[in-house]
């Protein structure tokens, strides 16, 4: 079995005012796999890509990157490069 690209596993995420921004969220990305987070404002979608970039840190669970624990580092230098969002059009644009 390969090893993963990325694996959260079981992570969650606490916000400082205590609202919980993730729940137990396990997800494996494996090398060469494309992978699009899509939802609805808010549903975690930025904070996850701040996580796995090592901008924040989980509350629970843990985060790797090939086989190495990355879940306490700060943030992951070539990484940043490679994770982005997609704008979103706005209506009206495009017409």
């Amino acid at each position: 079995m390969a090893i993963p690209a990325f694996r959260l596993n079981q992570v969650s995420k606490t916000s400082g005012n205590g609202t919980l921004a993730l729940h137990n969220m396990t997800l494996t990305i494996d090398r060469g796999q494309f992978v699009s987070l899509v939802g609805s404002s808010g549903c975690g979608k930025s904070r996850v890509l701040r996580l796995l970039s090592g901008l924040e840190q989980p509350t629970a669970g843990s985060i790797s990157l090939g086989s190495d624990d990355i879940t306490r580092n700060q943030l992951h230098g070539d990484l940043m490069k490679t994770l982005t969002l997609n704008p979103s059009p706005r209506a009206g644009e495009g017409l």
